[in-house]
């Protein structure tokens, strides 16, 4: 965890105090003396978080900080970052597929198609797919049917395609309005 201190100024030695404070803030005080190989996947995570954190950087970019995790410990983590950005003022910017970080992030962007939203500002937008009831924007969904006054709007090809071969199978499910 300290050999990211080296480099910085005031090397290992100014280092100490945080790396003491950063264990005990993880959860990791306890473990500081084990070996790699004895840590389970969550204190993993959270060494590599304190690494990150060791020279008070002001961002901090995580790739799938959740990805190996059991959903308990990647809420732990999920909460450690959440908490690092809150209360230290740090920026946090998360690359994830784990949709529960929505719920705690300030801002979500999407990038589907080469296409990036707001997914926070546009919540209103997403809908269901009626036939297999996956999320689709709507705004910018290609594959819409209207029918009745009602507009569908489908994920693929096929779901439309079974939406117009029955669709009296699907109607009861519409997904927006107009």
């Amino acid at each position: 965890m300290l050999i990211p201190a080296m480099l910085a100024p005031g090397g290992v030695r100014s280092a100490q105090p945080r790396a003491r404070r950063l264990l005990d803030r993880l959860g990791l005080t306890a473990r500081r003396r084990a070996l790699p190989r004895t840590l389970s996947g969550g204190e993993k995570q959270r060494v590599a978080i304190a690494r990150a954190l060791i020279n008070n950087p002001p961002l901090i970019l995580a790739d799938e900080p959740t990805g190996n995790l059991d959903s308990q410990r990647g809420q732990e983590v999920m909460m450690i970052l959440h908490d690092v950005a809150r209360d230290e003022g740090r920026s946090v910017v998360l690359v994830t597929h784990d949709t529960r970080v929505e719920d705690v992030a300030d801002r979500v962007l999407w990038l589907e198609d080469g296409k990036i939203s707001d997914r926070k500002a546009e919540e209103h937008a997403w809908v269901r797919d009626p036939v297999c009831g996956m999320r689709v924007h709507a705004l910018t969904a290609d594959l819409t049917l209207d029918r009745g006054g009602t507009r569908y709007v489908f994920c693929s090809t096929r779901c439309r395609e079974r939406f117009v071969e029955d669709p009296d199978a699907y109607r009861r499910r519409p997904v927006t309005s107009g």
